[in-house]
């Protein structure tokens, strides 16, 4: 289901590489993801998150205060998809904390993620590896330049990532699910109180998408209690990160303890 990048012709799986019939190939990275980024898809010399970025997520993530975000994903995938073949793509998959956690569920499923970091892609991989599974393949690649085929995915999902509806719509086959994730109105109040004077709300965007059905909508809401390596480790994935003055940073980055909202707002829709 992969297409060439430079001619959009079927890309065939080798050992080592993938081949189209122009002979354009591209080799499978020992660090367990294959570059399907071309050069002048590229908007600066290392895109994508930085390795203080993925280590901050890894860090955080492991401790799984979102796991009730991937609880209800994988609930979400039982409920709409009914066959046990089906092929996920995790659109912007950084780490891989969604792409092998979901996966590990269904073991007769392809699972595909992409993302613009290596580094994210590095531990992606070698997670994969740790949970032994055989069942995904990571590339690093452009969400607005999609390598997969026309009508190839079955169940794609967008989560904290931006929006390419044109691209999205292209990859998945008729009627396939897309499942979007996005921050809520009071995601991280409590955090934004320490950086902030003026807290705003998160503006939730418009649920209308192109070519797409609104199948249904959920918020889920949750409090999380943080202890100082939790809250530095949660402040550096976030882009209040780099938005924040630094008297408000060290105040943060001083707590011993933080209790905080988190709040997710999720879109299952179906490809019309």
């Amino acid at each position: 289901m992969l297409k060439c990048p430079v001619c959009n012709n079927l890309l065939i799986e080798k050992e080592k590489q993938y081949i189209c019939l122009n002979n354009h190939s591209f080799d499978k990275n020992k660090k367990g993801y294959t570059n399907l980024l071309l050069s002048n898809q590229l908007h600066s010399f290392d895109p994508g998150d930085n390795k203080e970025m993925i280590n901050a997520r890894v860090n955080f993530l492991k401790t799984d205060k979102y796991h009730i975000l991937r609880e209800t994903i994988l609930k979400l995938i039982n409920k709409y998809i009914t066959s046990p073949t089906f092929t996920f793509l995790d659109i912007a998959c950084g780490e891989g904390y969604y792409t092998n956690y979901l996966i590990s569920k269904f073991p007769n499923a392809k699972g595909l993620g992409i993302d613009l970091s290596k580094y994210a892609l590095i531990f992606a991989n070698k997670n994969k590896k740790e949970l032994e599974l055989t069942n995904i393949n990571y590339y690093l690649a452009s969400l607005t330049k999609l390598p997969f085929l026309n009508n190839s995915i079955d169940l794609a999902l967008n989560c904290f990532a931006p929006l390419d509806e044109i691209e999205f719509n292209r990859v998945l086959k008729e009627n396939g699910i897309f499942i979007r994730v996005l921050p809520s109105t009071y995601h991280l109040w409590e955090l934004k109180e320490v950086l902030y004077q003026e807290v705003k709300e998160n503006q939730t965007k418009s649920s209308e998408l192109n070519n797409f059905k609104l199948l249904e909508e959920i918020e889920i809401n949750d409090v999380i209690y943080l202890n100082n390596e939790e809250i530095n480790n949660l402040f550096m994935m976030t882009p209040y990160y780099y938005k924040s003055p630094i008297e408000s940073s060290n105040k943060l980055k001083s707590l011993n303890e933080l209790k905080t909202k988190i709040s997710f707002k999720i879109y299952i829709y179906q490809k019309l």
